[in-house]
């Protein structure tokens, strides 16, 4: 009995300590909206400051088959990588990391200035 205790507290303080996929409500995602050029869009999901972010470039010419995407982190860039096509739209995912909350995530792709963004925040 002593031994199924001991095990189910470490296991405990193991779990309490790893980060864990946030509930559908910590995640979160938006868009530029701006139909005359590049539509871009970016997806945090996890949960308090720990999450993966995909961003998606959501109307590109048929002919466009990659292109490389920036994500910035507080207005630094963080990482490029490319973004290659995935039926109607050019996506890129960066498995989860932590950033912190109040962090702004944001997403751009070569050739336009636009760029979609989401604040981590603190979900309890």
């Amino acid at each position: 009995m002593k031994k199924m205790i001991y095990t189910a507290i470490g296991l405990t303080a193991v779990l309490g300590v790893l980060p864990m996929a946030g509930s559908a409500a910590a995640d979160s995602s938006d868009c530029t909206h701006n139909w005359d050029g590049p539509q871009i869009c970016i997806k945090l999901e996890g949960n308090n400051g720990w999450n993966s972010v995909t961003g998606r470039w959501t109307n590109p010419p048929s002919d466009v088959k990659s292109r490389p995407m920036t994500m910035w982190l507080n207005g630094k860039k963080d990482d490029t990588q490319t973004a290659k096509r995935h039926g109607d739209e050019i996506s890129y995912h960066w498995t989860g990391f932590q950033q912190g909350t109040g962090v702004e995530v944001c997403v751009t792709i070569k050739g336009s200035e636009r760029k979609a963004c989401q604040t981590t925040e603190y979900n309890g």
